[in-house]
């Protein structure tokens, strides 16, 4: 196996290091028989809205159980009830599995010499932070940190963490407006979609 000399792979955790955000959420609206169309109106208002409750929870300006009475107040149940908000966000990543072939990118990276990092927009929702501790070298959430995804700071940030200049860094999301963030800081950036861990690979040098 050849490699590209090591720089710092970082990656995204829901959608990456995890199966597909909606697969999970898709099955917790099936399970409570959540109207999907005020779901997606919701949360689509929320991404986009600058200062949205979304924006705060990510920022660690609003805790988990605030984040959570939020969504819930603007979704519905098929039948018009209200959705209860305490545990909501267990419930809706409940679904979330292990993504092992990008774990599997992670470790051969790590043994390669590649720095790794996980940078993620978090909701305040649980990690299982003794797994991606052993994963990876470094976990950044963004409420720890106080700064989220594509905001330039979160991705110079950790470039910073992992003292590698953000040139020799390699970043991988599903979203577009995170990669376009790690680009606009001069990060190589991958866009993952499930089964692209070949890509992947390529992107950091390690070729069969």
């Amino acid at each position: 196996m050849t490699q590209a000399a090591p720089g710092a792979l970082i990656l995204d955790w829901g959608g990456v290091l995890t199966t597909p955000m909606n697969a999970s959420f898709e099955r917790w609206m099936e399970l409570e028989d959540i109207d999907r169309e005020s779901f997606r109106r919701h949360m689509r208002s929320l991404h986009n809205e600058p200062g949205s409750a979304l924006h705060l929870v990510e920022r660690g300006h609003l805790t988990a159980s605030q984040f959570e009475a939020e969504v819930a107040s603007g979704l519905r149940t098929a039948s018009g009830s209200p959705v209860r908000p305490d545990g909501l966000l267990a419930r809706m990543m409940a679904h979330l599995e292990h993504n092992e072939p990008v774990r599997q990118v992670v470790r051969q990276a790590r043994a390669a010499g590649w720095r790794t990092a996980v940078l993620s927009n978090s909701w305040g929702n649980d990690y299982d932070l003794e797994d991606l501790e052993d994963l990876v070298e470094i976990v950044l959430l963004s409420q720890r940190i106080n700064e989220r995804k594509p905001d330039p700071a979160a991705f110079l940030l950790a470039a910073q963490a992992v003292d590698t200049d953000p040139q020799n860094c390699v970043f991988v999301d599903d979203l577009r407006r995170n990669v376009a963030g790690a680009q606009g800081v001069g990060m190589r950036a991958v866009l993952y979609r499930p089964g692209a861990e070949g890509h992947l690979r390529a992107a950091i040098g390690l070729v069969p």
